[in-house]
């Protein structure tokens, strides 16, 4: 859905949703609410996204689950910017920057900050995330970009000629470091930090 492929999602998001009604799993009807959001939002039906979006939102909080509820928050704030709905989307965007803020969740802080100081909002300090990203290595550069590619330790260890185990063991102190505790949030500050693209290097 975010590269544009929007008749994809649907057909997924289609599946998900019979699969929630069969098996009444609260989980993937919030996750279903936030990407038919986003999906209404793509083909600009601003006030039918904010809806949905906001639905999944009280699904996240009644289920007790507040980093999957910051995330949905952070593409509600988008939605109700667009809609020029500017006060109530900068306090959902700060609602979502508490919420990671106090998870701990550094590339998703720094996502939410970052978003925050483009509308003007005062952000005070640095994220974590940001001064950690200076400690690491050209070597660790290339293995957050491969884990970005969705590469596994093996896969890792034979591009860059070297051990599974040395590519298991940089991995977590990349994690370590970034003050992540998955590949998928390593992935997010990845994309946050553009690491992705970003040649190998100095930092």
């Amino acid at each position: 859905m975010r590269v544009g492929e929007y008749e994809a999602a649907e057909a997924h998001l289609a599946r998900i949703e019979s699969l929630a009604r069969q098996r009444l799993h609260p989980p993937a009807s919030a996750a279903a609410l936030h990407v038919a959001g986003i999906l209404c939002a793509a083909r600009g039906d601003e006030a039918s996204a904010i809806q949905k979006i906001g639905a999944s939102v009280a699904m996240w909080r009644a289920m007790a689950r507040p980093f999957d509820e910051a995330r949905t928050l952070l593409d509600l704030a988008v939605v109700q910017r667009a809609s020029g709905a500017a006060p109530e989307a900068s306090a959902t965007l700060r609602a979502a920057l508490d919420l990671f803020t106090r998870l701990r969740a550094a590339p998703y802080q720094e996502i939410a900050a970052r978003r925050s100081r483009e509308w003007g909002h005062n952000v005070p300090g640095n994220s974590p995330a940001r001064s950690s990203q200076q400690q690491l290595t050209a070597r660790e550069i290339e293995i957050v970009r491969l884990v970005a590619l969705g590469r596994k330790n093996r896969e890792i260890a034979a591009a860059l000629t070297i051990s599974p185990l040395t590519a298991e063991t940089h991995v977590r102190n990349i994690l370590r470091k970034l003050g992540v505790n998955s590949r998928t949030a390593l992935a997010a500050y990845a994309t946050c930090h553009r690491l992705a693209t970003r040649p190998a290097g100095p930092m």
